[in-house]
């Protein structure tokens, strides 16, 4: 990694070249104005702003606050840095739709060259994807007898997280799951793809099982009372295990 405070244009505009050229990582933070051509108009005048371009060709813009880019473009635009008037002019272009960004630098406070080196993906811990594959690899969890017919089951009404059978009974069952607190819409869900299921098996006994964190006393209400399904309290498992209860 390489970094300059207060450089002059006219020195480092080899390196940052160089750099667009070896794909390198270039993080800018300075005093600019943003311009903005293509299905629309914009202008962003000065004021203090981070720019990154990263070696797929993204180029994003960050005010001091706030997540979001204020003006960006995405991976696969091209970049290229030139001294207009001696300041340091960014223009990125994207082809498809043809759109441009025209930054200038009136002044760099600093620049960072730098090659990144990052092969893993974000693995996201607590998803229903995982609550879904725990009791898949794990059936016993919900029921001894418990056999998995289908993961993500498509139907017209959605995608039914799993479909089992209770293999000592030959009863069917749909299970939905909930990453955070299970409310009336999860009841509702689940039992429309009950309904679902004993309209295409109508000499089949078929079951609801909701399983989440939590339930809505209404929800449970509306769960066990109303439709006779089954709630079961089991936690997103996280990096260090499971969380069932």
């Amino acid at each position: 990694m390489t970094a300059w405070k207060n450089p002059d244009p006219q020195n480092i505009i080899q390196q940052l070249n160089n750099a667009l050229k070896q794909k390198q990582t270039i993080i800018i933070i300075g005093s600019c104005t943003v311009d903005y051509h293509g299905r629309a108009t914009s202008t962003l005048e000065l004021g203090d702003r981070v720019i990154l371009i990263k070696p797929d060709g993204t180029t994003l813009v960050h005010t001091s606050s706030g997540n979001q880019p204020i003006n960006w473009q995405p991976p696969g635009s091209s970049s290229q840095i030139t001294i207009d008037n001696g300041l340091l002019k960014i223009n990125t272009t994207r082809k498809h739709p043809q759109e441009t960004i025209t930054i200038k630098l009136y002044d760099l406070h600093y620049i960072i060259i730098t090659s990144l080196k990052d092969i893993n993906e974000l693995v996201l811990f607590g998803s229903e994807s995982q609550m879904r594959d725990q009791i898949v690899n794990e059936p016993t969890i919900i029921r001894h007898d418990l056999k998995i017919i289908k993961k993500e089951l498509a139907t017209k009404y959605g995608i039914i997280d799993i479909f089992g059978e209770y293999t000592t009974t030959n009863e069917l069952i749909v299970i939905e799951l909930k990453r955070h607190r299970a409310n009336l819409d999860s009841v509702s869900q689940l039992n429309r793809y009950v309904s679902l299921k004993r309209q295409e098996n109508p000499n089949q006994t078929i079951h609801g099982l909701l399983i989440a964190p939590s339930i809505t006393p209404n929800a449970k209400n509306l769960l066990e009372h109303t439709y006779k399904y089954k709630f079961k309290k089991i936690k997103p498992p996280n990096k260090l295990g499971t969380n069932r209860e």
